[in-house]
């Protein structure tokens, strides 16, 4: 069982990169070179098909996938890591001058309009881990104080609280993922909005060389003016 055979990935367990249980995979469909484009996952009230290159790893442990927001980002293009080279290349092909000012604002309008595109789905996403933190906590709260009141018993009180703190840490692995993803993308777009006023700001103060040659040659002919003048009130004198 591999990404490159899937013949075994019916009825395999699925998992997310965190360790979640999603469910069984069901199968799988293909495009007519016989490429998988898709597979079947039972979540037990639903049935989800899902893209192919969702798909991290095929073992005979499970299949285990990405996350809809994590996978969108990679389609995008805006991934920790990916997007800081993307911006740095562009910023230093045009100081080399290797491509124009008009060219590097559409490739930044690309990333930002892939930010706008992406943004949604990542706060969404938190608000999902939030709200389901909150019922975590409420039913974790409500075995407690079934223990309290010996009507659950101590030993099962604290292998249920365990399998919580489990559930909450894949959740709050992936929240951290998610908030320095977007603490990443807002950082590199103030940096080089920043750095594009500078720029700007430079160029608005460095005179146009034509204005200046010409400021130089009016000093000059004022200076030989002056010392010809100088020249003969000491003839004169």
């Amino acid at each position: 069982m591999s990404l490159d055979d899937p013949s075994g990935w019916v009825n395999k367990p699925v998992r997310d990169i965190y360790g979640r249980n999603l469910g069984r995979s069901v199968g799988y469909t293909v495009d007519p070179s016989g490429k998988v484009i898709a597979f079947g996952v039972d979540h037990g009230l639903t049935f989800v098909e899902y893209p192919a290159d969702r798909v991290v790893t095929a073992e005979k442990a499970g299949i285990t996938i990405l996350p809809a927001w994590k996978a969108e980002s990679k389609r995008v293009g805006i991934e920790k890591g990916a997007l800081e080279k993307k911006v740095g290349s562009l910023s230093t092909l045009l100081e080399r001058g290797e491509i124009s000012r008009k060219i590097y604002e559409e490739k930044m309008g690309s990333i930002l309009e892939a930010k706008e595109q992406l943004t949604p789905t990542l706060l969404k996403r938190l608000e999902e881990i939030e709200a389901e933190g909150d019922r975590i906590e409420s039913f974790l709260a409500n075995v407690k104080l079934h223990g309290l009141s010996q009507e659950i018993g101590e030993v099962t009180v604290r292998k249920i609280a365990e399998y919580c703190d489990t559930m909450t840490s894949m959740n709050e692995r992936e929240k951290t993922e998610i908030t320095e993803l977007l603490e990443m993308v807002e950082k590199e777009l103030r940096v080089m909005g920043e750095k594009e006023a500078i720029e700007e700001g430079e160029d608005e103060r460095r005179p146009d060389r034509e204005s200046q040659e010409g400021f130089e040659e009016v000093t000059a002919d004022d200076q030989g003016g002056i010392s010809s003048l100088r020249s003969l009130r000491t003839r004169g004198t």
